[in-house]
């Protein structure tokens, strides 16, 4: 793959029904430290947290601080990045595994992602005033629906596999940087 547009890319925060886009471990570890949350969902969270199947979902909750993503822009697609503990762009989000959940994944094969207004026209930084603005994310060169589904005490999913219902996943852009240096 060529090397991304930086006049193009950009980073930013996402959020959907105005809760920051997190890691899944991050929403859970806020409720287990919540004095309010009862013994019964505090066993719950326990639980998921220590089954270790939830490590790279991203999901979205209040009260937190939202995680910073890269938006790399490649001939017509993002490649988007998820900010490491490192302060480093390295690990990508991407659909992965057989329900295709967002992810932060650490491989060389990322998901592909268009970036679509809500007239359904696929859009790039320069095509639009994203600031403040929602946009639809489609994936892969299928175009699939990126959508959420879910509800407490777990937390929403979100992805692009069409069979598990839900609803279309509306995201709010707060764009942090514009044209990114080499992507970051």
């Amino acid at each position: 793959m060529s090397n991304p547009d930086p006049q193009q890319s950009f980073t930013a925060t996402l959020s959907i029904d105005n809760k920051p886009v997190v890691l899944y471990q991050r929403a859970i570890q806020q409720k287990l430290d919540d004095p309010q949350t009862s013994e019964e969902l505090h066993n719950f969270y326990q639980r998921k947290l220590e089954s270790g199947s939830t490590t790279n979902f991203l999901t979205f909750d209040e009260g937190l601080t939202p995680e910073l993503f890269c938006f790399e822009y490649y001939d017509g697609v993002y490649i988007i990045k998820i900010q490491g503990s490192n302060g480093e762009f390295t690990d990508t989000v991407s659909m992965e595994g057989e329900l295709r959940n967002w992810s932060v994944y650490e491989g060389d094969d990322p998901t592909h992602f268009r970036i679509k207004d809500n007239t359904g026209t696929v859009v790039k930084l320069d095509d639009t005033p994203f600031e403040g603005g929602y946009f639809l994310l489609y994936s892969g060169p299928q175009h699939r629906k990126v959508c959420t589904y879910g509800e407490l005490p777990s937390f929403p999913v979100i992805t692009d596999y069409p069979n598990r219902g839900g609803r279309l996943a509306i995201f709010n852009l707060n764009i942090i940087k514009r044209s990114t240096s080499n992507g970051h």
